[in-house]
């Protein structure tokens, strides 16, 4: 879940240092990941107002929110009911569909993976083995084409066994 807050204001307003863990009503709280603790919507909209009555003229406010999840809220969830009975049930369903979706997936890339580690060497020993033949034939061009362009393939092929283990590194740090 992320939260977003931004305040401008005119050359009227009086610049004030915002404190990195202060919320508006000047309490300093303490957050685990560094960032500041957000209160509540309608906290932060009903301080707003209140400071807008006292006299803040020429003074203007943003308040953006913005959720980011897999599933709605379960006050989400049961203002989804009121409208459709059936909506929260459904709504879980689809989460789970596409969560099994997702674990398939990677099961199908990684039998992929093991299927070209186990493939790959058995070509080339095979593409090597027709070379060698080549060459006894009296073909040693073609032999020796033969022989370099299956290395090249398997050495391309470690290499991008690497940047793939590389990458599902980075994607699941």
């Amino acid at each position: 879940m992320t939260g977003n807050s931004d305040s401008q204001s005119d050359e009227d307003a009086p610049d004030e240092e915002k404190k990195p863990n202060e919320n508006p009503s000047g309490d300093i709280e303490k957050a685990d990941t560094g960032s500041p603790a957000l209160p509540p919507p309608e906290e932060l909209i009903a301080y707003l107002a209140q400071f807008l009555q006292q006299g803040a003229s020429g003074t203007s406010f943003e308040y953006r929110y913005q959720r980011s999840a897999p599933l709605p809220t379960p006050e989400e969830l049961k203002e989804y009911g009121k409208i459709l009975p059936s909506a929260p049930e459904r709504i879980m369903r689809m989460a789970e569909n596409a969560s099994e979706a997702t674990i398939e997936g990677e099961h199908r890339r990684d039998n992929l993976v093991r299927s070209l580690m186990v493939g790959v060497p058995v070509i080339v020993v095979g593409c090597l083995a027709f070379a060698s033949y080549l060459a006894h034939l009296g073909h040693n061009v073609t032999g020796m084409i033969t022989a370099l362009g299956s290395t090249f393939g398997y050495i391309i092929s470690i290499f991008g066994r690497r940047l793939l283990r590389r990458k599902d590194r980075e994607d699941s740090d």
